[in-house]
């Protein structure tokens, strides 16, 4: 989303309430809308991977044990960041399940509206985007046909994992303390909600990697004079009508213009409230030029969002190398010298209070030489300016000492 926002430079088209055209927006601003959306998914992923990182290890049935066994060594062992504080909670819960689940199901509703759009945008009705042949199916009959199968199984995968949440929720409302053989049903709802969000990712990234958007379709239909309609009012405002009554007056204008089937504009200059300059609102992109509030979709506005944007993308994530491979357990894909390096999975080793013992688990290098090897990598690669400050800064490592980022 963010790569095609980009490529979108200034084009245009209707922005819709209720399905009916509202005003003119940029693409990349229609498109960047989702990419805030998915960026909240991510979030809400990570998070949620949070949540499960607490060991049971130790509660036994449902009671502890009576044997001296130590849950804080195995949980220290396994690399689990907290342990079980109470052992009834420890095997009844999943909510750790369910949050996942309702994660996926948050995700899988995103991608079905980015799947519906394009259902409706590759129609003749619309024509704003033409999707490629390898994500479009022929029809067993109408051989004209060219129907967006992989979006509409985008759409409709979303019933599934939405599905699975209410079942798994229903398996659990009334199950009392502590384990029940019912619990075992988490499991396919869990993984199945995974990867089927997992495949219907990976196909609509496959659509946006090669659709073509008619920028022509867009603006002829963002350049309908109704569309600024608000313009128009808010021009009233800035010359001290009330919001209320520049609203009556633009609706009345707008009634007239289709009751007596007289162009819009020729009816607006007509009225004794417009000034001649009124006529430049008519021109292409001045709607959206005149928008100058944050997070609108006007042309600056949106270029800081493009920047927000790609900052919120990558501010869990650092580029690497293959040598810190060792410390991360990640290994190099392909011939691809650099690869994108899990931050969360750093910072639990970075802040991970077991010391050595902690580090051990990760290729056996210490806390300083996990940093160095990242230092390297941000320094030779040019992903920070340099100093260990903001390198301490990215990963919000808090227990690291100064001197060991040097």
């Amino acid at each position: 989303m963010i790569e095609q926002a980009e490529k979108a430079e200034a084009t245009r088209l209707p922005g819709y309430t209720h399905l009916q055209q509202a005003q003119p927006v940029l693409l990349s601003h229609h498109l960047l809308a989702h990419a805030w959306a998915l960026s909240r998914d991510f979030d809400r992923i990570i998070e949620t991977r949070s949540r499960t990182d607490v060991s049971p290890l130790g509660a036994g049935a449902l009671a502890g044990s009576s044997l001296p066994i130590d849950p804080i060594m195995t949980t220290e062992t396994l690399g689990f960041s907290e342990t079980f504080k109470n052992s009834l909670d420890a095997v009844s819960d999943r909510d750790f399940v369910a949050e996942a689940v309702f994660v996926n199901a948050l995700l899988a509703v995103h991608l079905s509206r980015i799947g519906e759009e394009l259902v409706l945008w590759s129609s003749e009705e619309f024509g704003f985007v033409d999707i490629d042949d390898a994500y479009t199916t022929g029809s067993s009959m109408l051989p004209q046909k060219k129907n967006p199968d992989i979006a509409e199984l985008a759409r409709a995968k979303t019933g599934r994992i939405v599905g699975h949440l209410s079942g798994l929720l229903t398996v659990l409302k009334g199950l009392p303390l502590a384990y029940n053989k019912d619990l075992q049903e988490d499991k396919e709802p869990l993984f199945d909600s995974f990867d089927t969000n997992t495949l219907v990712l990976t196909a609509l990234t496959g659509i946006f990697d090669s659709v073509a958007f008619n920028k022509e379709r867009m603006a002829q239909a963002a350049d309908k004079p109704f569309s600024v309609a608000i313009d128009l009012a808010e021009y009233l405002v800035h010359k001290g009508m009330p919001f209320r009554e520049a609203h009556t007056l633009i609706g009345g204008l707008v009634k007239a213009s289709i009751e007596d089937q007289k162009d819009f504009k020729k009816v607006v200059l007509e009225n004794e409230n417009f000034e001649p300059e009124i006529e430049d609102f008519f021109k292409p992109e001045t709607a959206i030029n005149r928008q100058i509030t944050p997070g609108s979709t006007g042309l600056d506005a949106v270029e800081v969002q493009k920047e927000q944007i790609a900052a919120r993308a990558g501010n869990r994530k650092v580029v690497g190398v293959n040598y810190l491979a060792p410390a991360t357990g990640i290994q190099p894909r392909g011939k691809l010298v650099k690869q994108r390096v899990d931050l969360p999975q750093l910072q639990r080793v970075l802040r991970g209070k077991a010391g050595e013992r902690r580090a051990e688990l990760v290729g056996g290098h210490s806390v300083a030489e996990i940093l160095d090897l990242l230092l390297v990598a941000v320094q030779r690669h040019g992903v920070l300016g340099g100093g260990g400050a903001e390198v301490e800064e990215l990963l919000g490592v808090g227990v690291v000492e100064r001197h060991q980022l040097a």
